[in-house]
């Protein structure tokens, strides 16, 4: 568990603060070992692969210091579950709750019936990061090879 711990935290240092130097914004309460202990945590609690957690969270918004992100940060959402391109946003009451409310999303509305229950890249990129019942994680179209890219990266330091 101390090298998985180790690891997700070189994950996320690499793909936030390394991204962006001193141009990185870091709230107040945005600690990355917790962050990194949240990932892991609840990526064994509801089964969802650690690497495609972490790939997502790089993508959406490098974990919320990207200065761009505001959004995400003002929702403690750095999955941006709920803020949708309407404008509609879903404010999380703290960084731990925001990683809980994706995890529980990719479980109950991502998840295609293999692999032991758990949601993985491989699921997601067969399915584009679509539901079984319908609709699109992402509006982006090329949001499946961006996060497979980020993916495949993550999981070398995760090994």
């Amino acid at each position: 568990m101390k090298d998985v711990l180790k690891n997700v935290i070189k994950v996320i240092r690499k793909y936030s603060i390394d991204c962006f130097g001193n141009k990185s914004i870091i709230p107040i309460d945005w600690v990355i070992d917790d962050l990194a202990i949240w990932m892991i945590e609840y990526s064994c609690k509801y089964k969802v692969e650690l690497a495609l957690m972490l790939a997502q969270a790089t993508v959406e918004c490098h974990f919320g210091v990207d200065p761009s992100a505001r959004r995400s940060r003002k929702t403690k959402n750095i999955f941006n579950v709920g803020n949708v391109d309407s404008g509609a946003d879903e404010t999380q009451k703290s960084w731990e709750a925001g990683i809980e409310r994706y995890a529980k999303l990719m479980n109950k509305e991502y998840y295609w019936g293999f692999n032991d229950g758990w949601v993985t890249m491989a699921m997601m990129e067969e399915h584009d990061f679509t539901r079984p019942v319908g609709g699109r994680y992402a509006t982006a179209s090329d949001y499946t090879v961006i996060v497979k890219s980020v993916y495949n990266k993550i999981k070398k330091i995760l090994v």
